[in-house]
């Protein structure tokens, strides 16, 4: 998709920033609804959502990412698979004024089997059809030249590129991927010739139609979160009585480790910049570095080498990391003061808007079980218990309340904590 659309829109003067931001085997909330703007930007105007192989039946799921969303201050307009499960909060979201593009996956289906067999087809054969089309589609028969390439482009078997993390015999492989971005393409070139279309029409005013579209976006805007809007899809683990004012539409801050994100090849929140392409962002330190469990004054930022797929060197094979901070360990009790000045520079001032709920998320991994997911000890009522604490602004932490990966913490008065003067966080591990 980037490959193709970025000198389409280039040839008019428009700069196209393509971010392949999907986290695999991950849910879109409550981590990634609660920090979508950290993970994308605020500065994205289109968001394709692809995650039904996870989400399942959580209607609950899918709203709160569709609300946190929409608070994006550049308004993106949205993409979503045509699955009709999900189809009355993206109707809700239309009603609202935001662009909803649904994407049939009929279409997808009859495209697919349009495609020519690679079945039964002598190499000279092979080598004429497209790259992405040759062992795409087999008979069923004679599937072995689509399973040699459903996962890679190189044939020879001891090429280091094909031994890949995270195939699944059900998945359709890359091909599918490539089709997927070449669909999204034609949807891009469509919306951008509409565009100009309607910029012709108004081609000895263009200042007027600009002005005309900026007041309808901000009235489309103001009518999205009315007053007395009220969450019509509850998380029904969220505790009774606590605000849905503040967890769905109010501003918040997200100090996010997981890649690939905005927020950290910015620079945000290091504060040293780079693309995930040659790896050029703040990494961290390494897991394997022992000296920083010794002592450590500060929360620090990590990653696990085993994660990353680095033994091939031809292809980048994943950007999406759970990268994590280290908390407390036998020798060490940090802090963490939030949000940073780098956060509230990039996301604006909302400190004093901030209500006081406090979550910490962690992505599930093999080595993790439920109960052990935040890597602090204690479930419930009881983490004060445990070997290891947590105080936010100097109020012990002693329970929190499990949502979809993260946990809600709260203190013997409640879920919400007090403020500093400064209205920051200060967490004390």
């Amino acid at each position: 998709l980037i490959k193709d659309v970025k000198p389409l829109f280039e040839s008019i003067g428009l700069q196209f920033e393509g971010r392949p931001f999907a986290m695999g085997g991950t849910n879109c909330a409550f981590e990634v609804s609660g920090c979508v703007k950290e993970v994308f930007g605020t500065d994205v105007d289109f968001l394709y959502w692809d995650y039904s192989l996870i989400v399942g039946q959580c209607l609950a799921c899918v709203e709160h990412w569709f609300q946190r969303a929409s608070l994006i201050p550049a308004r993106p307009a949205f993409g979503i698979d045509g699955r009709s499960k999900y189809s009355p909060i993206t109707e809700e979201t239309r009603k609202r004024g935001y662009a909803v593009f649904h994407f049939d996956k009929r279409v997808r289906s009859a495209l697919e089997k349009s495609l020519p067999l690679s079945s039964n087809k002598t190499l000279d054969d092979l080598n004429q059809m497209p790259p992405n089309v040759r062992g795409y589609q087999c008979a069923q028969s004679d599937k072995q030249i689509c399973k040699d390439r459903k996962w890679s482009t190189y044939l020879d078997p001891k090429e280091p590129c094909n031994k890949r993390s995270h195939q699944q015999s059900w998945h359709p492989g890359w091909q599918w991927h490539a089709l997927q971005g070449h669909l999204l393409t034609q949807f891009l070139i469509e919306v951008l010739d509409d565009a100009l279309s309607a910029i012709g029409a108004y081609a000895s005013d263009p200042e007027t139609l600009l002005e005309t579209l900026r007041r309808q976006e901000q009235q489309f805007f103001s009518n999205f979160f009315p007053k007395n809007y009220s969450t019509k899809w509850p998380f029904p683990m969220l505790p009774t009585g606590e605000s849905i004012d503040a967890i769905y539409k109010r501003p918040n801050y997200c100090s996010i480790a997981r890649l690939p994100a905005q927020i950290r090849y910015a620079g945000i929140l290091t504060g040293y910049s780079g693309n995930y392409i040659d790896s050029s962002y703040d990494r961290g330190t390494n897991q394997t570095d022992q000296s920083v469990f010794s002592a450590h004054e500060e929360v620090q930022l990590m990653w696990t080498e085993s994660n990353y797929q680095t033994h091939c060197k031809k292809d980048l094979l994943e950007i999406d990391h759970t990268d994590w901070f280290l908390g407390a360990t036998k020798n060490s009790s940090p802090k963490m003061i939030l949000p940073t000045d780098s956060e509230i520079a990039a996301y604006g001032n909302h400190v004093e808007s901030l209500v006081g709920y406090i979550f910490i998320c962690r992505a599930p991994g093999p080595d993790l079980d439920k109960k052990h997911q935040l890597g602090i000890e204690g479930e419930g009522d009881s983490l004060e218990n445990g070997d290891y604490n947590i105080t936010v602004n100097k109020k012990l932490v002693t329970g929190y309340t499990y949502i979809f990966g993260c946990a809600l913490l709260k203190h013997q008065g409640g879920y919400i904590f007090p403020k500093r003067e400064n209205g920051r966080v200060e967490f004390k591990f």
